[in-house]
């Protein structure tokens, strides 16, 4: 429920950020909704009291204000959360109106101005918010009951994304069944208006509070609107739509910051004190990338929390499963951020996560339980994807460094971890979207940046002369590549990433100009992810197929560390109400092979020549259907150019050679013994406090249970690879005809492999292989055929070695009858390849 009622509320805006994830300021600056207005609310606003002295329900404004431009904001916080993952109020800004008041009868009028709403003033339009029940009707004021009179949430959000097209949207609301006035407030520059409300959602009676903040609008003079360039060379959020006067039509500005003051961050009092420094650090790295102090930090007074509509605040809530949530709110006609607030989850530092990250939280998907063993068949997909999972769900495969690290690197890394979050939701404040293509500026290779997350892990030993391994904070990147990346920003030699710096400098003081392509700062965002291969969150390095490569094997090789994960959660899972006995918590083949094939997949992808790159269309700012055979020329010549800088396609499907892939998984069950058997594995330190170990019993019941696991898992990784295989095309690149090469050598291997009478792999899993051989498509005539009758014969032999007869004297009827399927079965694979199936 609370997860519909989030896209219903944030559809119309946009997908909101990251979850992903110096001394205190007395200066003034922009720390106020609105620095242009002079006139205090209190002019035109009051609290009346009752008879007893306590304030009212009600509101008094004063008849001087009605027809005057106000600013209406407000701020939408769930107050229960519902489902398997509870979380805390957090709250989200939604639309910002201008809004002016009338008296009608015995009603008051909020009234949306009319302004940046429909072309011309030829005929009058009325945009009818609320209107409120007078309760008091005096020479120059009127009393009214605000509670009565606003009886639907507004739900659209103040941040804009025009990515499929600019539109205006109506107000989208909740109906309001029941609401109370829960605190009213009268501040310098504005009043504040605290309703708590329960909101009925087609059966479902829901608990909000929605805090109104009403000011005098006055425009800023020193802001100068900036129209959205879209979103090809860099991104920023957008202010709601408003309506070009002459013709029509919506357009939209880009939403920043005034910094002709500073912009002051507060935070949290609820921030640790050992991390408070890493929150100041993270958010003055952007004075790095403007070149000058425009951001300073402020500590919140006690009891000062986010939404407050006077303070950027940095809030730190208890939450060990989200990451980070940036939001900010604006002037509707001119995109100019006049606050913003920042959730921090606790997740990422609290004690408990930071001794136990090498172990806890990884996205442990379900047992998958076959269906001939039970009636309950579950889906081979994953239980859930925890926000904090998805990002630290690598770092099994640095386990054998992580859990032999003393208390103060793991409080270095961690450290290295926050700053990067807070550097990342701060970006977002100021104005800028994600950009995954941040990690296509690492020119590592994956054995390269292994040894140097090693090295920086273990010593905290960074390399001499280090180069940005990303172009942006406001790429997401791996868990690893963040603890890096926030020990980059800090030190005090490096300069701004590049991608943070060209659009900072172009939204901030270079906007007269149109943004270009800059060679080496590729950008693309939340709606480009999926379209471009090379746009993709949680990756690294530049060169694709390389790192893919990189990736698939070392998944390959690491599956024993994936394996005694499963048994650790079970064991000593972060939540204990969430933990099985270790009778019960073996992982499915389907689930450790599946480590494999997401990033073999993506390589036969990209070896097919039907992706479409970023880099490559971002060269080609004009193009249409005229330069397509240039853009494929330009990807053409980019893959053989990447095959061959990831050392041929020998290396490039090092997977699927025989030798390589035999000797890996034959390694599997002595390296599991080792993992579990170790000190490190048996001596475990429970989150919630106290030691303990795994009992023999539990250690002897999992090494039984590996005997059987990885035999099987090696099974499912062939039946996958080979499946693949059988379904992918590939491009006509220079080394095609070695493409060919492999692929027949791993049919031959997963066809014929085994003793002199058996078979290493079962029927249904060389029936892929055959199928790869007389049914996949390539891009070379006869593709795969030269190869077919060496293999048939070699099957042809092993065939006869097994039933002791010629192949032509070998009749399914004359074996018993629960064998004739089986005997028919292995004739027809000889005979698809021997027949010469038509492909």
């Amino acid at each position: 429920m609370s997860r519909t009622l989030r896209a219903l509320s944030l559809g119309f805006a946009i997908l909101l950020l990251s979850h992903c994830s110096g001394g205190s300021s007395s200066k003034k600056g922009n720390n106020e909704i609105n620095p242009s207005t002079s006139t205090p609310i209190s002019t035109y606003f009051g609290v009346p009291t009752s008879e007893d002295g306590t304030k009212s329900n009600l509101i008094t404004i004063q008849k001087s204000a009605l027809g005057q431009e106000f600013l209406l904001q407000g701020s939408l916080a769930e107050q229960q959360y519902y489902g398997t993952q509870i979380e805390n109020p957090k709250s989200r800004n939604a639309k910002s109106h201008i809004v002016s008041f009338q008296e009608q009868e015995n009603t008051l009028l909020m009234l949306d101005v009319t302004q940046g709403h429909q072309p011309g003033k030829e005929i009058p339009a009325h945009l009818l918010l609320a209107s409120f029940p007078i309760k008091k009707n005096e020479k120059t004021s009127i009393t009214f009951d605000f509670n009565e009179g606003m009886k639907n949430l507004l739900l659209n959000s103040d941040w804009y994304s025009s990515d499929y097209g600019k539109s205006i949207e109506p107000n989208f609301v909740f109906s309001i069944d029941s609401s109370y006035l829960r605190d009213t407030k009268i501040g310098a520059s504005a009043m504040t208006i605290v309703q708590t409300v329960a909101a009925r959602y087609l059966d479902a009676l829901l608990p909000f509070e929605m805090t109104y903040y009403i000011s005098p609008y006055k425009q800023n003079s020193n802001y100068i609107p900036v129209d959205s360039p879209g979103f090809n060379y860099l991104g920023y959020f957008e202010s709601n739509p408003i309506v070009e006067e002459s013709f029509g039509t919506p357009f939209t500005y880009i939403t920043r910051f005034d910094i002709s003051k500073p912009v002051i961050y507060y935070l949290s009092s609820a921030i640790p004190k050992e991390y408070r420094d890493t929150v100041r650090e993270g958010v003055l790295y952007w004075n790095k990338v403007f070149g000058k102090e425009v951001l300073q930090v402020a500590d919140a007074p006690e009891g000062m929390t986010a939404p407050d509509f006077e303070h950027n605040i940095i809030q730190w809530h208890t939450d060990h499963y989200d990451g980070g949530i940036a939001d900010a709110q604006m002037d509707p006609r001119t995109g100019e951020i006049l606050h913003a607030q920042i959730f921090i989850a606790s997740g990422w530092t609290t004690p408990v996560l930071l001794h136990n990250l090498p172990k806890f939280e990884r996205k442990i998907a379900p047992k998958i339980i076959s269906p001939k063993t039970s009636a309950n068949f579950f889906e081979e997909t994953p239980l859930c994807q925890l926000q904090f999972s998805d990002i630290a769900g690598e770092l099994y495969q640095y386990r054998d460094v992580l859990e032999k690290l003393p208390d103060e690197r793991l409080q270095t890394m961690t450290k290295d971890i926050l700053r990067r979050v807070i550097s990342h939701e701060v970006g977002h404040t100021l104005g800028l979207r994600h950009n995954f293509a941040g990690s296509l500026y690492n020119v590592w290779d994956g054995d390269t940046e292994e040894k140097i997350i090693r090295e920086y892990l273990s010593s905290g030993k960074l390399p001499d002369k280090l180069e940005p391994i990303f172009s942006s904070v406001m790429d997401y990147g791996g868990f690893i590549p963040r603890i890096l990346l926030g020990s980059y920003i800090n030190q005090p030699e490096t300069k701004p990433l590049p991608y943070d710096l060209y659009a900072i400098q172009w939204g901030y003081f270079n906007f007269k100009q149109l943004p270009k392509y800059e060679e080496g700062i590729t950008f693309c965002t939340d709606s480009q992810v999926g379209v471009f291969a090379d746009c993709e969150r949680q990756d690294s390095g530049k060169h694709l197929i390389e790192r893919t490569v990189f990736n698939a094997n070392r998944s390959l090789e690491k599956i024993p560390w994936l394996a005694s994960e499963t048994y650790l959660d079970a064991k000593v899972g972060f939540d204990p109400k969430s933990r099985n006995p270790v009778e019960e918590s073996t992982p499915s083949t389907e689930y450790l092979s599946s480590s494999v094939m997401q990033s073999f997949e993506k390589l036969l992808d990209l070896l097919s020549g039907e992706t479409t790159l970023v880099s490559i269309l971002r060269k080609h700012p004009d193009a249409t259907d005229i330069d397509r055979n240039e853009i494929d020329f330009d990807h053409l010549d980019w893959l053989n150019k990447e095959i061959k800088n990831a050392g041929g396609i020998k290396n490039v499907l090092k997977i699927i050679d025989p030798g390589w892939f035999q000797k890996s998984t034959a390694e599997f069950l002595t390296q599991f013994k080792i993992i579990v058997t170790s000190e490190t594995f048996l001596k475990i330190n429970f989150p919630e406090g106290g030691e303990g170990e795994f009992n023999k019993s539990e250690i002897s019941y999992i090494l039984k249970r590996a005997d059987e696991l990885f035999p099987a898992t090696e099974e499912k990784l062939v039946l996958h690879i080979t499946s693949a295989l059988a379904k992918a095309n590939y491009a006509p690149f220079d080394s095609i005809e070695e493409v060919e090469q492999a692929l027949a050598h791993w049919a031959d291997y997963v066809i014929n492999a085994g003793g002199a009478k058996d078979f290493r792999y079962s029927f249904s899993t060389r029936a892929q292989a055959v199928k790869l051989l007389v049914k996949s498509q390539g891009p070379l005539p006869d593709w795969l055929a030269q190869y077919v009758p060496a293999i048939a014969e070699k099957l042809r032999l092993k065939l006869e070695a097994v039933y002791g007869k010629p192949i032509g004297q070998i009749d399914p009827r004359t074996f018993p009858r629960k064998d004739q399927d089986g005997v028919e079965a292995e004739l027809s694979l000889y005979q698809a390849l021997a027949g010469g199936l038509q492909k």
